[in-house]
């Protein structure tokens, strides 16, 4: 075999070793509950009512919460105050429940407990993201994005898709007077760097 040859088969080899190796980075392809604890619904339920709502999940960790997900989630590390770390709020396999249509919650607050950010990320359609009034925003990678504000709440979002996946951040502040160009200077660079790290 040439050198050419040899170099092809190394680097196979290598690409192979790599996807299989335990740990690796890829999300599976459903969610991996074996990972998670599930969350008995309350109530006074009958078995067919327990049918038609989502089955939800808690983790031991943020970490375990990310890594049992069919698709991928960054969360940002370079945050507008100074903050407690990200905690899930909730994971609820949604639809037929067989893993692939998935929604995860997760917030961080202020340590003054002055504001908040929350992500959320879900891999299936719905319109909860299409109600209110719009203004584009350009992200990296040319990904557009919708940011809406509530002024009377002093809290902004913003959502995007990509790969099939939605995407939104929600943010709120008090430790500064609320400003419409400082909320989407803010949401763009979370938004940018749960981007940068897919």
């Amino acid at each position: 075999m040439g050198k050419w040859t040899h170099a092809v088969v190394f680097m196979s080899v290598i690409g192979f070793v790599l996807f299989f190796v335990p740990g690796n980075d890829f999300p599976p392809d459903t969610l991996d509950a074996s990972l998670l604890q599930e969350v008995e619904a309350e109530g006074d339920l009958t078995e067919e009512m327990k049918k038609s709502i989502p089955t939800s999940y808690e983790a031991n960790s943020t970490e375990t919460a990310l890594k049992a997900l069919p698709y991928r989630v960054t969360l940002p590390e370079s945050l507008p105050f100074e903050a407690e770390p990200f905690q899930v709020l909730d994971i609820k396999d949604w639809n037929d429940k067989d893993g692939k249509d998935i929604r995860i919650e997760l917030r961080t607050v202020s340590k003054e407990d002055e504001g908040w950010i929350m992500i959320e990320a879900d891999d299936y359609e719905n319109g909860r993201y299409k109600l209110g009034i719009t203004e584009t925003v350009e992200l990296v990678d040319g990904v557009k994005a919708e940011f809406k504000t509530n002024q009377s709440l002093e809290s902004s979002m913003l959502h995007w898709s990509v790969e099939g996946v939605h995407f939104a951040i929600n943010y709120k502040y008090e430790g500064e007077p609320y400003e419409k160009d400082r909320h989407i200077e803010v949401l763009k660079d979370l938004a940018n760097q749960m981007l940068k790290g897919m």
